[in-house]
């Protein structure tokens, strides 16, 4: 992963209005796309690295900086999307869903320092809400930002573009995982319909690789016909790849879906790095 910053010449700082942004944030950075919604087309992107990872107040911090100097963040736009990367999510079936026990789901996970507002989205195709939460801090800092956001969990759109990849195909049986820094979030496919979704704390090549081969054995999925499809923070090149081919007949890195047109200045990017951002734009 890198700095990145590309426009297409079509940005019109005056007609921002038209556009759409979605900025995506972590502990190691920041990324957002600009989609001109009159032409369905990306015409900006930018990747900001902390050079380190960031928690609590200099995590706040550094995103509050970014806010305030960060031009294209700064402009009028027709919608806005804040997703900030965290394990912190859960399914929950509709019919057992309730205000009242948000956080009886939640309570599931490791307690924050923090003190954290808890949200929700329904995923209608499972007749499921994906119940999650964002630190209070940062939420009140996005709102204070920007002119009322939506603001998603990563899990919302991973989930849906394997749902849309799949409507209509029941012989489809995939796995698709999200590298995070610390994390991975994985969807397995069975028969065209979801099986799972959760995440995974990791901090090696070999943890990632026994989490994935865990999902084969314990579906019952062939690594032979099963596909697997990765995006996220794993590099082209990287060895866990070969590792990985050696046990799993078909391993992908994901491509950003043919649902958009792409300035050609986006071509520089490592697609499956982003696809999950991208994605989102076509979720909501």
């Amino acid at each position: 992963m890198r700095n990145i910053s590309i426009i297409d010449e079509t940005f019109d700082m005056y007609v921002t209005s038209s556009y759409h942004l979605c900025i995506q944030a972590s502990a190691l950075g920041l990324t957002y796309a600009i989609l001109d919604t009159v032409r369905v087309k990306f015409i900006a992107f930018k990747n900001i690295l902390f050079g380190e990872i960031l928690q609590g107040e200099a995590l706040f911090d550094k995103i509050d900086l970014l806010f305030n100097t960060e031009g294209n963040l700064k402009q009028d736009y027709k919608r806005l999307y804040f997703n900030f990367l965290n394990p912190k999510a859960t399914l929950v079936p509709s019919a057992l869903f309730s205000h009242e026990r948000q956080e009886e789901f939640l309570s599931l996970f490791e307690k924050s320092a923090e003190k954290e507002v808890i949200m929700h989205k329904l995923i209608p195709a499972v007749e499921a809400q994906l119940v999650y939460c964002i630190p209070q801090n940062l939420h009140d800092l996005v709102e204070h930002h920007l002119d009322a956001p939506a603001f998603y969990h990563q899990a919302y759109p991973f989930i849906e573009n394997a749902l849309i990849t799949a409507k209509g195909k029941s012989e489809i049986n995939r796995v698709y995982v999200q590298i995070n820094a610390h994390f991975i979030d994985v969807v397995v496919i069975q028969d065209g319909q979801l099986s799972l979704y959760n995440a995974f704390p990791y901090k090696t090549d070999q943890d990632l690789i026994f989490y994935i081969l865990y999902l084969f054995d314990q579906f019952n999925l062939s690594t032979q016909t099963t596909s697997l499809r990765l995006s996220g923070f794993i590099e082209p090149q990287a060895d866990i790849l070969n590792q990985l081919r050696k046990y799993i007949r078909q391993v992908d890195l994901e491509e950003f879906n043919r649902s958009f047109a792409y300035s050609y200045t986006f071509n520089e990017l490592n697609q499956h790095h982003y696809t999950n951002l991208i994605n989102l734009f076509r979720c909501v």
